[in-house]
């Protein structure tokens, strides 16, 4: 009835946001392979990047909130509130706390001129931050991640974090992509082809429309 509906749309919902989502990491190494990062489609293709990396923050938040057994869409203004409220404060307290201690921690690691115990302190940093948000704040991992890096690069050891992070950031695209591609399952191609054509071809118009 009404619940099925419900589901179905907010299903809906969710997948027109999957699609409507680039990857930074591929396109970016397309427009670098293709030496357009310069160009002005390539200024363009990196703002809408921004634009979707900021949606994608937002998103974080708003999933778990779906993914309740709300059946209409009053039901979701307390728990949405809930969850922004918990971001925003755990954005505060992560911003309040990185620009203080992180910045110190980092520069007393980086006084020691080691490189492995650097790369180890932001590791730390990133994991710590995402695992405290997800037990304390109930926010996502990769949201809390996400914060992390942002305290870490915001920091005047930016620079060198992310020249020390750069031959991990493939290791871990690669994984990232891998894991996604497991849980591609063959058969459900076989028995939906329609599906699969349909959202192949709204796919493809998106990223021309872009």
């Amino acid at each position: 009835g009404e619940s099925v509906a419900w589901v179905a749309h907010i299903a809906g919902f969710v997948f027109g946001m999957a699609l409507a989502v680039a990857s930074t990491v591929v396109l970016m190494r397309m427009l670098v392979d293709q030496d357009r990062l310069s160009t002005r489609a390539g200024h363009v293709a990196v703002g809408w990047l921004i634009v979707e990396d900021l949606f994608t923050v937002i998103a974080l938040v708003v999933l778990p909130v779906l993914a309740t057994d709300a059946r209409d869409l009053t039901a979701f203004g307390m728990p949405l509130l809930l969850a922004l409220g918990k971001a925003a404060l755990f954005a505060l307290i992560v911003w309040f706390v990185g620009t203080r201690l992180v910045s110190r921690l980092m520069a007393r690691i980086a006084r020691t001129r080691s490189e492995e115990l650097f790369t180890l302190g932001v590791f730390v940093v990133a994991l710590g931050v995402a695992v405290i948000a997800a037990s304390v704040f109930h926010v996502s991992v990769a949201l809390g991640a996400f914060f992390a890096g942002l305290v870490v690069g915001q920091s005047r050891f930016g620079p060198q974090a992310s020249g020390y992070m750069t031959p991990f950031r493939d290791v871990f695209s690669a994984l990232f992509f891998v894991s996604v591609g497991m849980l591609f399952n063959p058969l459900f191609v076989l028995t939906h082809p329609l599906l699969v054509v349909a959202a192949f071809t709204g796919r493809v118009t998106t990223v021309a429309g872009c």
